[in-house]
């Protein structure tokens, strides 16, 4: 009999369809049941020209009941993604100019160069469509709400483990062979780290501060500075991240005007560390005179009001450009467009050069605009 791979994660997956999910979880467990264009890509990089590319699906390749996996089902698949997620088709998609099938290879035309193409179409999003249900083009086919079986009879059971102190005991105890996303206790990553028994690999995690509405004029640059300098001077050591800790608000003092406001709603969701974060930043903000409310907020169903909320990126501290991109229709961003379009300028330099030293510098001065306008 085959065996049975327990997985836990932190939190389930926002949504049960692939083409319109977002959150790491999600991309996680889709992820089993799919085959992303990257995989396909080989040596097959971007023409001469940096302006098309030709991806061939590979053949043979077939969805787990045995039918062909086509380049149409990925042309199919990538509009789905495109008209119901219109986020990935802003940012990510915001220089493909048409996809086409020719023969069974799928052709990208591009408005301009972009060598981060590779990035984009590693999101497993990017898969193929087919209408029938139970039918898998990945390693894995989903057969019930947490289990996946395997082509070759593996079978993997994803479960909820919302406490990482719990998640450790459990797989200590043999209950569990697999931990992904959160649900491991990262602010006890240095004594796992030579663990050979757990084997304890860094995800990457980026965390930043979102802005409320009242917080995002060009009248409060100030205000944001000192939620800057306040960050900086946070002692975030019981929630540290090992390597992987990116904390994009932790920056050198800021010697331009600031101004505190006399109270602040600081929101976050239930889940580690968010909230062990937010205490530490609630308690330098009171000690600096500012009235801090930390307001929960749902992260299923966000709907808190608030002046400032932490969120946490998982799985992109290796993947910056992904991470940058993003910010491009950012809240604050968008709210200053001198800012807005210098930082346009600068990410497509970035996308259109290979890769180089050169892209640390362009990535350096991408890092400074947010530090600017979103820190």
């Amino acid at each position: 009999m085959s065996r049975l791979f327990q997985c836990a994660i932190d939190s389930r997956p926002l949504s049960d369809d692939i083409f319109t999910t977002y959150d790491y979880s999600g991309l996680q467990v889709h992820g089993l049941t799919t085959t992303p264009l990257s995989s396909f890509l080989g040596k097959n990089r971007l023409g001469g020209d940096g302006l098309c590319t030709l991806i061939p699906i590979a053949p043979g390749r077939t969805w787990t009941d045995g039918a062909l996996v086509t380049a149409a089902q990925y042309l199919e698949g990538m509009r789905k993604v495109l008209n119901t997620n219109p986020f990935v088709k802003r940012f990510l998609f915001r220089k493909v100019k048409s996809v086409q099938v020719v023969g069974d290879s799928l052709e990208l035309e591009l408005h301009r160069p972009n060598y981060r193409l590779e990035e984009t179409l590693s999101i497993p999003n990017f898969c193929p469509y087919r209408s029938e249900s139970g039918v898998s083009s990945g390693e894995f086919r989903k057969v019930s709400e947490n289990q996946f079986e395997g082509r070759s009879g593996e079978a993997i059971a994803v479960q909820v483990v919302k406490d990482p102190e719990r998640n450790l005991e459990l797989y200590k105890a043999g209950l569990l062979d697999l931990t992904a996303d959160t649900a491991f206790p990262y602010h006890r990553f240095e004594e796992f780290r030579d663990s050979k028994e757990l084997g304890v690999q860094e995800v990457g995690l980026s965390t930043s501060l979102v802005f409320g509405p009242g917080l995002q004029s060009e009248g409060t640059l100030s205000i944001r500075r000192f939620i800057q300098q306040t960050v900086e001077a946070c002692d975030f050591t019981p929630v540290t991240f090992g390597l992987c800790r990116d904390m994009r608000s932790l920056l050198t003092e800021c010697s331009k005007e600031v101004s505190g406001p006399r109270s602040l709603r600081l929101a976050c969701d239930d889940f580690y560390p968010n909230k062990e974060i937010c205490e530490i930043i609630a308690r330098e903000f009171e000690g600096r005179g500012v009235s801090t409310n930390l307001v929960q907020d749902d992260y299923y169903a966000p709907k808190a009001d608030f002046d400032v909320k932490l969120t946490i990126s998982r799985g992109l501290g290796n993947a910056p450009y992904l991470r940058y991109a993003g910010e491009l229709f950012g809240n604050v961003l968008t709210a200053m467009p001198n800012y807005r379009a210098r930082y346009a300028a600068l990410l497509d330099s970035l996308e259109a050069t290979e890769a180089t030293p050169q892209q640390l510098a362009l990535h350096g001065e991408l890092s400074w605009i947010l530090r600017e306008v979103v820190s």
